[in-house]
């Protein structure tokens, strides 16, 4: 299965989590970090749509998948656990320079 990457807008996931503590917090300026991005995968279900966040650590839980290269090296996981709901528009679709493969045994 191949993958399309998403980013959300950082204002509608701020929005988010003044209703959810849950949501990821990308931005680290509080703590003498910067903003970071936020990226992953759009799922459609039941005429909704959900983000699942990607992260690059290998977390051995069985609502992480495995994003793999082509050669079948692991990159980093998705957090089906951290999934949220997007409305259409608010997830941007991101190009990416090769090909990532879903492997569904967990991280």
């Amino acid at each position: 299965m191949s993958l399309n990457l998403y980013e959300v807008d950082m204002a509608y996931t701020d929005y988010l989590r003044k209703i959810d503590i849950h949501v990821p917090n990308t931005d680290y300026s509080s703590v003498g970090g910067s903003a970071r991005f936020l990226r992953g995968i759009v799922v459609k279900m039941n005429g909704f749509e959900y983000f699942a966040p990607i992260s690059s650590k290998n977390y051995k839980k069985l609502s992480c998948f495995a994003i793999q290269d082509s050669k079948g090296s692991v990159l980093g996981g998705i957090r089906f656990s951290f999934m949220i709901p997007v409305p259409h528009g608010i997830a941007t679709i991101k190009l990416i320079k090769r090909s990532l493969t879903l492997n569904t045994e967990s991280c």
